[in-house]
């Protein structure tokens, strides 16, 4: 089963239905629980649309944990990329919850994928690719988006191996895509953990092959390894791409923070900003526990998913102070359960909730999306 944009109301009756409960038990449930906007008071999210399920059919989850959005274009309105424990790439229109195409990855016995980005292709800025992060493989594919179902997908771009040397990988986790006002690929940044914690740029020749040109950032923890003013990282799970501010943003897990860095030519990085942090680490407003995911939004605000805290919250980027939280742990409608990844399309936040083997929607604040890779339209 695979449920959508439903109004509140009739996706409320449809479950309470399955469970055998009375529609005016559901419509006195839906009062209770009210359909405005929510307000992020730390409580149960007011949901307006769920993706999927626990199962290994079409539309329906194993623990999935990586999410991207694919940006509209003049002949496609924007859809969700989601990939689960079973390595399945499954791509859904969140209008209508239609499961629009998918495929599995070539390989996964050694363990799945962690991260998705979406960006064009080096060699041809009309072709949008969806970049995996083929963690346990130690490499990223990237693949054309499915518009059915793909029984032997063939990657159109093939980066790294095993290796610490530039250009190989440990453990990658996320992948985000930098293109230039004409829509080509500028950079591509590639996040990775297990020691060789740092972020990888690739630029494209004339012919649109990529090469590592540099790395950014190296295994520590902050505070106690950043004495000597270098980055340290520690599972830098997310990486987006903010084409308003020009600047790198990263969840840098295990550190319990968010950075955003600014990208200089020769494709080393500046610290502009730093959230959270080891001595911050806690659920109070304002502290972050385990950030897997950072998106922007319209307002200069910046919406983060907390796998540890089991709720997404807003943060202030001049003041770094919390501007209201969303959902609490748990496995009933409105909570979280080790959410991966927020996104948000037009005026709805989506949020991977991986423990819960679903994504839900609840209405994005600070005026809804802003263009970013990696994340966001």
């Amino acid at each position: 089963m695979l449920l959508g944009m439903a109004t509140p109301r009739a996706r409320m009756v449809r479950d309470c239905t399955a469970r055998g409960v009375s529609l005016l038990l559901a419509a006195a449930l839906l009062t209770a629980h009210g359909c405005g906007a929510d307000a992020g008071d730390g409580g149960p999210i007011n949901v307006r649309a769920t993706l999927g399920e626990l199962g290994y059919a079409d539309g329906q989850f194993q623990y999935p944990r990586a999410m991207a959005l694919v940006p509209p274009d003049k002949d496609h309105p924007a859809s969700l990329v989601v990939i689960d424990k079973t390595a399945r790439v499954q791509r859904f229109d969140p209008e209508t919850a239609q499961l629009l195409g998918h495929f599995r990855m070539p390989d996964w016995e050694l363990g799945k994928p962690t991260g998705v980005g979406v960006g064009p292709h080096p060699a041809d800025p009309d072709r949008t690719l969806i970049w995996v992060a083929d963690t346990h493989y130690h490499r990223v594919l990237a693949y054309d988006l499915p518009d059915t179902h793909v029984a032997d997908p063939q990657p159109a771009i093939s980066l790294g191996a095993y290796g610490v040397e530039p250009g190989s990988f440990v453990y990658p986790t996320d992948v985000a895509v930098q293109t230039d006002p004409d829509g080509h690929v500028r950079r591509v940044f590639v996040a990775e953990y297990g020691g060789n914690d740092r972020i990888t740029v690739f630029t494209p020749d004339d012919e649109g092959t990529l090469a590592p040109t540099a790395t950014i950032g190296r295994f520590g923890n902050a505070g106690e390894d950043d004495a000597d003013g270098a980055l340290v990282l520690h599972r830098p799970q997310d990486i987006a791409w903010d084409s308003r501010s020009e600047l790198l943003i990263v969840a840098d897990a295990l550190n319990h923070r968010v950075l955003r860095l600014r990208i200089r030519d020769d494709h080393s990085a500046d610290l502009v900003d730093s959230y959270g942090g080891p001595g911050q680490i806690g659920r109070a407003p304002g502290q972050l526990d385990h950030p897997y995911s950072a998106t922007m939004l319209a307002d200069g605000t910046m919406l983060v998913s907390e796998f540890g805290a089991c709720r997404v919250q807003r943060l202030d980027l001049e003041t770094g102070e919390s501007r209201g939280t969303w959902g609490v742990g748990g496995r009933r409608e409105g909570e979280l359960l080790n959410p991966w990844e927020v996104v948000v399309i037009d005026d709805l936040a989506w949020v991977l909730d991986s423990g819960n083997n679903r994504v839900v929607a609840f209405d994005a604040p600070g005026g809804g999306a802003v263009a970013m890779s990696g994340g966001t339209p």
